[in-house]
């Protein structure tokens, strides 16, 4: 089963966090690419949180638990012929299990286990695991399986890139995106046609440029004509445009 695979078939579920309560929430499979829309507050940076502490560079900070309930996160996976080898043994027979205990535990290959992780320790405790038809001893083997799963995403690096757009640090935006019509005529001027775009277009101007100018390093350059002349040239830099400035 290759990475892509085993992230679309685990479930990463969270409890009590943030805006979470105490109903299980998160993904149902990753994929390779994924997009989180919803509102203020819906719980998206929450579940960037969830995917970080995954990879394994992540701490939740008890203060951050919602209400009473302690935060609790609980990871869903099939069983992996690789965990079911580090459990039953392949040169061992008999016992509580009859026969070799290999060929007993690989049944349970693909099966999904669901295990609680302390978000702390990381400690690792079974919750449950489908048998279906298949026997459920002996329960101490599996136990100790559930010790020994680990997330498809730890080790992976996870990069969270800012997009700051609390216009309340910077007072002289807090008008701006209302003069949209004035930045267009800028923007115009000094890249052609490129104005016109972003007139057709106020949805990409508010997701594009009104980042752009919200930068720290241009927040002390507050006059309009200087953010549109910082915005158009890296607009310019995206299009591999070479315009001439004024």
């Amino acid at each position: 089963m290759t990475f892509f695979d085993k992230i679309r078939h685990a479930k990463f579920l969270i409890q009590s966090y943030k805006s979470f309560g105490k109903d299980e929430q998160g993904f149902d499979g990753v994929q390779p690419v994924n997009v989180l829309v919803g509102r203020n507050n819906s719980g998206k940076s929450a579940l960037l949180d969830l995917i970080q502490f995954h990879c394994g560079n992540y701490q939740f900070s008890p203060g951050t638990q919602n209400g009473a309930h302690p935060t609790k996160l609980t990871l869903e996976m099939p069983i992996s012929e690789e965990s079911v080898a580090r459990v039953f043994n392949r040169n061992t027979s008999g016992g509580g299990i009859n026969g070799n205990h290999f060929d007993f535990g690989k049944q349970y290959v693909g099966r999904a286990i669901k295990v609680q992780i302390d978000p702390v320790s990381r400690q690792l405790q079974l919750v449950s695991i489908d048998y279906g038809e298949l026997p459920t001893q002996p329960t101490q083997m599996f136990q100790s399986l559930a010790s020994v799963i680990s997330s498809p995403l730890e080790g992976r690096a996870f990069k969270r890139l800012g997009a700051d757009r609390d216009r309340r640090r910077f007072p002289g935006l807090t008008s701006f995106p209302s003069r949209f019509d004035e930045f267009s005529d800028i923007l115009e001027s000094h890249v052609p046609g490129e104005g016109k775009r972003f007139e057709r277009n106020k949805v990409l101007f508010a997701e594009s440029v009104v980042p752009l100018i919200e930068r720290e390093d241009m927040a002390g350059a507050l006059d309009l004509e200087t953010k549109a002349i910082e915005a158009a040239r890296m607009i310019a830099s995206w299009n591999r445009i070479d315009p001439t400035w004024a």
